[in-house]
């Protein structure tokens, strides 16, 4: 990210507010996780309460999967990477 105000031709750069830009991105990134990982909490809680019910484990491993895939696109969403 560029911090810069032009003044005339001289740059001057502005530390203090390129901080507080990128603290701000980050604790938005940390929301946005907290998020995700709440999603994935309550979709999990979901899953389990379908395998009480007797949900056959290919449809369940279908569903996990694709609540597994929603929580992974929420996390890029929020400029987390994620090592699988």
């Amino acid at each position: 990210m560029n911090c810069f105000v032009r003044k005339g031709v001289k740059e001057l750069v502005r530390p203090a507010a390129c901080e507080e830009v990128a603290r701000f991105g980050s604790t938005l990134d940390l929301i946005k996780a907290k998020l995700a990982v709440e999603s994935l909490q309550s979709n999990l809680k979901d899953v389990a309460l379908e395998l009480s019910h007797g949900r056959s484990p290919t449809e369940l491993s279908v569903l996990l999967s694709d609540y597994i895939n929603l929580a992974l696109e929420e996390l890029g969403s929020a400029s987390i990477s994620i090592e699988r």
